[in-house]
This record gives structure tokens, C-alpha cells and sequence, in this order.
């Protein structure tokens, strides 16, 4: 979230979206790069488009003599990448229930279902929701509807916000001696295959948590 100008903010998203899209090219087997492939859906959609997107997928990986393996079940996954994020939950009355569907995902479920306007109930298994998106103070405020506020759907979310820069760059360029599209992809691909399972605070973290939360919560 910034001024328009101080951050090229639909630069950034459609630059980390292309990484990320080729970051399964660096991965050595076919199988590697079917289980890490990321499924993107750009803007908007309707929910029967975001349910197809989101089709339980399952791979049957070969073993060495060639016969099939145990199938794996990969789930419903989506990373939704809006570079318009007032564009994507506009204040239409139709987006309400696309803003309570998004809340409702992201809790991640393990299994999760839908009935849609035809009556049919839609099924989805192990959920895992991100979404990257942009907007300007201005278009959070005017163009997302207040149920987006007050429904728990911005407690779901992490907001980035820039709100000045000290630098100037007539065009957004990578920067010298930056790492480039390829390292950045290859440094996803060394996350990808470390940082598997979830992530458990351990005792000593919980207590420091413990500690600090309290002047946190005072100072909201």
C-alpha cells in the first residue's frame, strides 16, 4: 500500500509473480516440478472460477522401475496475484460475498465446502489461500467495502505500507549487483525445498512473545 509514485507497487507484484512462476525450472525432476508448480489467478474472478482454479489436484510420482507410485494428494492451493486490489474487491454488491468467500479461505481448512448458486456443493481439500496485491490508501478506503474492514478479512492479511522514499528512479530498473530474476528464483527454490511443514515457536520464543505482547496490544 502507497502513494502512487512513491512505490511502483503493480511493478513489484507482476515482477515477484514472473519469479515465481519460473522458479519450478530450476528444480532437476519432473516430479520436483509438478508438486512445487504455483497455480496463479490474476485479478478478478468469479467464486465458481476461483473453485476451478482451486481443484484438488493429486500426482502419482514413478518409481525407479517405471511403475506407478503411491498417489499424493496436493490439495486446493491458489496464490492470487491482484495488481489492483480496489479493481479486484470493488464495492460492487456482488464482491461482498467474494470478500466473506476470501475470509473464509484463508483460515486454510482441511477440508472445506461450498454450496453454489446451482445448488452443487463444491469440495475442497487441504486449502492453502495467499494472495499478493496493491492498492493506494485512497482505494482502501473508497473502493473495498466496509465488510472487508470490519469482517475480519484485513485481520487475515499482512499490509506492507510505504509511505515515502528517499529514492529516485525515473524507471523502476534492477538494482546493480542486486540478485537478479534467476538467483532470486533459485533462492525460492532453496526455501521451497528447507522449509516444508509448519513452523512451531519454541519454548523460549513463546515466552519473549508473551512478554512483548502485552505493550503491543496497549499501543493498538
Amino acid at each position: 500500500v502507497s502513494e502512487p509514485r512513491i512505490c511502483a507497487k503493480s511493478t513489484i507484484i507482476n515482477y515477484g509473480a514472473k519469479v515465481l512462476s519460473t522458479t519450478t525450472d530450476y528444480l532437476a525432476d519432473s516430479f520436483s516440478k509438478r508438486f512445487y508448480k504455483v497455480r496463479f489467478m490474476r485479478n478478478k474472478a468469479t467464486p465458481e472460477g476461483l473453485f476451478d482454479a482451486m481443484a484438488p489436484i493429486k500426482l502419482t510420482p514413478k518409481r525407479a522401475d517405471g511403475s506407478a507410485g503411491q498417489p499424493f494428494d496436493l490439495g486446493s492451493q491458489i496464490c492470487i496475484v491482484a495488481p489492483e486490489l480496489s479493481t479486484f474487491l470493488g464495492k460492487q454488491k456482488y464482491n461482498e460475498g467474494a470478500i466473506e468467500l476470501l475470509t473464509s479461505l484463508f483460515d486454510c481448512d482441511e477440508v472445506w465446502s461450498y454450496t453454489n448458486v446451482k445448488n452443487k456443493t463444491v469440495t475442497l481439500r487441504k486449502v492453502f489461500v495467499t494472495m499478493l496485491g496493491a492498492s493506494t490508501p485512497d482505494g482502501l478506503q473508497d473502493s473495498i467495502p466496509f465488510s472487508a474492514f470490519g469482517g475480519g478479512f484485513l485481520s487475515r492479511i499482512v499490509v506492507v505500507a510505504e509511505q515515502g522514499t528517499m529514492r529516485q528512479f525515473p524507471e523502476p530498473k534492477v538494482v546493480p549487483r542486486a540478485p537478479d530474476k534467476e538467483e532470486l528464483a533459485r533462492r525460492i527454490v532453496w526455501i521451497m525445498l528447507h522449509g516444508q511443514g509448519e513452523y512451531r515457536m519454541t519454548a523460549g520464543a513463546r515466552k519473549a512473545y508473551y512478554a512483548w505482547y502485552p505493550k503491543f496490544k496497549t499501543g493498538l
